[in-house]
């Protein structure tokens, strides 16, 4: 109960913030999160988004331990303004179709969270809600070119480095170790994605597609080293990032 309280008087903060932006833009123009009249269809999966994720976020906070609940309020408060922020953009994009996709990915992911088990749902969170507004790789070459490029070098690494093994055994190691490279890889993308910061995309997909070039160029007995290096080195990079940003931020919340 007294988790469920803190998150409301978290909640309230993000929405005094959100109000105060949105005071500022109807000042200029229309607040860009108010749907339009005429967009019924994307009205309703907004309701039905807005019920789901609130149910997945909720269920986040209540599965969390004493100690990490501090933690499970952050991640989904984070969750929380990375959605505001894209769903922004769709309804700004003027395109309904485009906001329909936005919030069915959103509700996709809530879903996801619920059906998690109480132990997984952070975990499941983190990689749901990310990944809800990342490019499909699935559609490549037709979306966001500089995504597909690097998907494209990263998929021949992954694959290169599975073929260098010269033994059953050795493909067999290699491919487990190649999966989590693979798994990191795509939760540091997609976060990025998530996050909406054009520049922390752009430098993430070329220091991914610069350690695919490094695999690429390796001679098969050096792919597997040269990868775990390489990859494991963009990661870091990112995971000191994120370090960095929430210390500045929690000095500026003292």
């Amino acid at each position: 109960m007294a988790a469920k309280v803190f998150l409301l008087l978290r909640l309230s903060m993000v929405a005094v913030v959100l109000a105060a932006i949105a005071t500022v833009a109807l000042a200029e123009e229309a607040d860009p999160r108010a749907l339009p009249a005429q967009w019924t269809t994307a009205k309703k999966y907004k309701a039905t988004m807005d019920a789901k994720t609130r149910q997945a976020f909720d269920g986040v906070v209540a599965a969390a331990t004493a100690e990490k609940r501090s933690q499970a309020v952050e991640a989904v408060l984070q969750q929380q303004l990375n959605m505001d922020v894209s769903l922004s953009k769709a309804t700004s994009s003027g395109d309904e179709n485009n906001y329909v996709s936005v919030a069915a990915a959103y509700e996709k992911a809530a879903g996801a969270v619920i059906a998690a088990t109480p132990d997984n749902k952070l975990r499941a969170m983190a990689f749901a809600f990310d990944g809800a507004v990342a490019p499909d790789p699935g559609r490549c070459p037709a979306v966001d070119k500089p995504f597909c490029e690097t998907y494209a070098k990263t998929e021949k690494a992954f694959s290169g480095t599975i073929a260098s093994g010269d033994t059953p055994k050795s493909k067999l190691g290699i491919t487990d170790a190649v999966l989590k490279l693979r798994l990191a890889t795509d939760a540091n993308i997609n976060k990025a994605y998530a996050e909406g910061d054009k520049d922390k995309i752009a430098k993430i997909l070329a220091a991914y597609g610069q350690a695919a070039d490094a695999v690429a160029a390796a001679p098969p007995p050096e792919k597997l080293k040269v990868m775990e290096k390489t990859f494991s080195a963009v990661a870091a990079a990112a995971h000191q990032e994120a370090a960095a940003a929430a210390a500045a931020a929690a000095v500026i919340k003292v």
